[in-house]
């Protein structure tokens, strides 16, 4: 019979095991790279689903990188841009996402800023601004509502769209993972309609969702597991092509039998 008191021996010692097999892999291992590398520093917004957190500074850490991101009172990474434009500037508007946004680098060494600095030394004689409103997980029907109800105001006299081979995908889908619902064109004979606005809020997370996110981002025994368990999903599945890549998965030929064969 499996009493009170095995029952409660067996817990202890799982949850040594468990704390010796997470101190080891600590010491022996370099660590993984942080589940939640990607965090985004984003509030909801009912048009756009999201956007950055104005007046915020967001910190990204890795063992590849470590970067402080500055979000101005606009919700857009860097200083402050005034909307009117001064006489004789040039403006350049850029939209994108999470690559566009770049928050795995410093600002100064952001595509945009380095575009800017090439820029005025070929135009030492005029002044040049480059605004990047990039926002990690938008697609370009967030970033043509994003141009509409910000970019535009800044006047620019170009604007730089930053396509993502997963754009087709998300730009027909409602929700993006687990960073909340968006906005969806669907087509309306030759033009499109704007549906999912304003869009709702994601139901608050369960006490288990979190408990797993905070495991996820502090154990590496419970990272690694997670790695093994994707690794043999994605294995027995013969190495499945994801999603939103399928736009791009060519299909296999018929073949044909030619008559008496």
């Amino acid at each position: 019979m499996f009493s009170k008191k095995n029952f409660a021996l067996l817990a202890f010692s799982t949850a040594i095991s468990l704390l010796l097999g997470e101190l080891v892999l600590r010491a022996i291992s370099p660590k993984a790279a942080n589940f939640n590398h990607h965090q985004l520093y984003c509030e909801h917004d009912s048009l756009l689903g999201w956007r950055k957190i104005p007046n915020s500074r967001g910190h990204h850490k890795t063992p590849e990188y470590e970067v402080w991101e500055n979000i101005n009172s606009m919700g857009i990474r860097g200083p402050e841009y005034p909307l009117r434009k001064d006489s004789g500037e040039q403006r350049i508007v850029v939209l994108g996402d999470s690559f566009s946004e770049g928050y795995t680098v410093g600002f100064d060494s952001l595509f945009s800023e380095v575009l800017k600095k090439k820029l005025m030394e070929t135009q030492s004689e005029q002044r040049i601004e480059v605004i990047n409103t990039g926002t990690g997980g938008y697609s370009t029907d967030q970033e043509l509502l994003c141009f509409e109800s910000l970019g535009a105001k800044f006047q620019p006299d170009a604007t730089v769209l930053m396509f993502c081979v997963n754009d087709p995908w998300f730009n027909n889908q409602h929700r993006y993972y687990s960073r909340g619902f968006k906005p969806l064109f669907v087509p309306e004979g030759d033009s499109l309609r704007l549906t999912n606005v304003p869009v709702r809020q994601m139901a608050s997370r369960s006490f288990f969702s979190k408990t797993k996110d905070w495991l996820l981002e502090n154990s590496e025994l419970v990272r690694r597991g997670k790695n093994l368990r994707d690794n043999a999903r994605y294995a027995a599945d013969g190495q499945a092509v994801p999603d939103e890549w399928r736009i791009y998965q060519k299909e296999k030929r018929r073949k044909w039998k030619l008559p008496g064969r």
